[in-house]
């Protein structure tokens, strides 16, 4: 039996682990964080009431299945997040199964001795992952322009992505312990989470936050200690929130497969089954950043909160069920009030990377996709470039995510700037230019297994030659030279 504090402090760390750091990415002011909190809120009173009673032990084969596979699927999205924190921050570029291993390993060894064991666990944790994160907001706080919150209109869609940064509060049905102890964790994650957000949005605005996939380790870095006592205090830091996401994944693994344990058997089929899919699923898993949380954010909409609600109430009174399709009506009218004018997610074109040059009075622009596609656009200007991209693919172009853009030697972007400046394109965009031609960087883009964008920031990090568009309209116009040798990136 866990105690009221271990069970606070391990709430406080799972649910606090995914939603403190994107939260910051999914917002841009206040209005849009305060609606979809909101939301969230609705959802934590939810599972409080229906977990009064309501125990996952209880319930027939066929809801314990849909929760494992539900399970499953969060632990491969969360392994997957890991493995590309790890390798894309802190190893910068090694995305191969070895990287995510050793936290696969110590989720197996937290769950091998059950409810107790990884309780005490999670506790030992506890100052180890949010002290580093006390020490920061201290040190930012005084940094916050309170005008900045505020910058920006209402827009649903936000509010919406910042509801579904909570969809771990489902956990709470897990937890029999006192519902005004898990009212304090809840308390303490949403006050966190508004500081997290005041912080990395008051310090320089949402245009940071465009340009940035994960704002809240943009700002950690540029946060020092006095005196340089830490040097790189990002790193310290991204290694405690590596350490909180571990006890999420560890979660949903242990959730997964922890009803379906029979005494005398150590070792369950289903268990076997369920952690040997995570790791094969998550070292095959190549998607980037941005791909990975965009697909997993449109599963949760449609697929998994529907379930989430559900699934508690199939085989309780009718009382239950009435007030279940009240919440759900409500639920989906949060989760659909986009509007008649909405583009769903798969309906945009994400752009990581762009090859620019000029030929005979038009403008040839290459769009690298996820996935290695690329689609070429032509054009007097600008707006018949987007025109006919979007004729060609079908999609809404979606700039907010781009990474890298590759200039053609000799091609003159005089007349690209003012639409770099006026469209608030992220500033921390990498430039290059190059001599070899945009089909070579397209072949290079195929042998690479990482997107051209990631691999691009990849290169600039690993050699030290970073010059943003930021830098480039304030007057730095020299940008490293990019040569592709055998299919291979590499800068002069």
């Amino acid at each position: 039996m866990i105690s009221d504090r271990q069970m606070k402090r391990t709430l406080m760390i799972e649910l606090f682990s995914t939603t403190g750091l994107f939260l910051s990415a999914m917002a841009q002011n206040l209005q849009q964080l305060a609606a979809g909190m909101a939301g969230a809120a609705v959802y934590a009173i939810y599972f409080l009431w229906i977990g009064r009673n309501y125990d996952i032990a209880q319930t027939g084969k066929i809801r314990k299945a849909v929760y494992s596979f539900r399970f499953f699927l969060y632990a491969c999205f969360l392994g997957s997040l890991q493995k590309l924190l790890v390798s894309d921050m802190l190893l910068y570029g090694s995305s191969e199964w070895y990287v995510f291993l050793p936290l696969f390993l110590l989720a197996l060894y937290a769950n091998r001795g059950g409810r107790e064991e990884r309780a005490r666990l999670m506790e030992a944790l506890f100052w180890f992952i949010f002290l580093p994160l006390f020490l920061v907001l201290i040190l930012a706080v005084k940094e916050i322009h309170f005008p900045f919150l505020m910058e920006g209109e209402f827009r649903p869609e936000r509010s919406i992505r910042v509801f579904l940064c909570f969809c771990s509060l489902e956990i709470l049905l897990f937890f029999q312990g006192k519902r005004k102890e898990k009212t304090k964790a809840l308390l303490f994650v949403f006050v966190l989470n508004v500081l997290v957000f005041a912080v990395t949005a008051g310090m320089y605005g949402t245009k940071i936050i465009q340009g940035a996939e994960l704002p809240v380790i943009t700002i950690i870095r540029m946060i020092r200690l006095p005196g340089g006592f830490v040097e790189r205090l990002d790193i310290f830091i991204l290694s405690f929130w590596i350490l909180s996401l571990f006890a999420i994944f560890s979660a949903y693994c242990f959730y997964g497969t922890i009803y379906w344990k029979k005494e005398g058997k150590k070792l369950p089929v289903v268990s076997l089954l369920f952690y040997t899919g995570v790791f094969i699923v998550t070292a095959w898993n190549n998607m980037d950043l941005q791909t990975l949380i965009n697909t997993f954010q449109t599963y949760v909409l449609w697929v998994d909160i529907p379930l989430a609600v559900l699934l508690p109430l199939l085989g309780s009174s009718r009382m239950k069920r009435t007030i279940a399709v009240t919440m759900i009506a409500t639920l989906l009218f949060i989760v659909t009030g986009c509007g008649p004018n909405r583009i769903d997610i798969e309906d945009r074109a994400y752009i990581l990377a762009l090859g620019v040059e000029k030929q005979d009075f038009l403008w040839n622009v290459s769009f690298f996709l996820p996935d290695d596609q690329c689609i070429e656009a032509k054009g007097r200007d600008w707006e018949e470039v987007k025109e006919s991209f979007q004729r060609v693919s079908g999609k809404a172009l979606e700039m907010g995510h781009l990474k890298a853009l590759v200039i053609a030697d000799g091609t003159d972007v005089t007349e690209l700037e003012a639409e770099w400046k006026e469209e608030n394109y992220p500033k921390t965009v990498l430039l290059f230019e190059t001599l070899d031609s945009m089909e070579q960087l397209q072949e290079a883009d195929k042998k690479d297994k990482a997107p051209l964008g990631s691999e691009l920031t990849n290169l600039a990090k690993r050699n030290q030659r970073q010059v943003t568009l930021g830098d480039y309209l304030s007057g730095q116009k020299k940008i490293p030279r990019l040569r592709i040798r055998t299919d291979l990136l590499m800068i002069e």
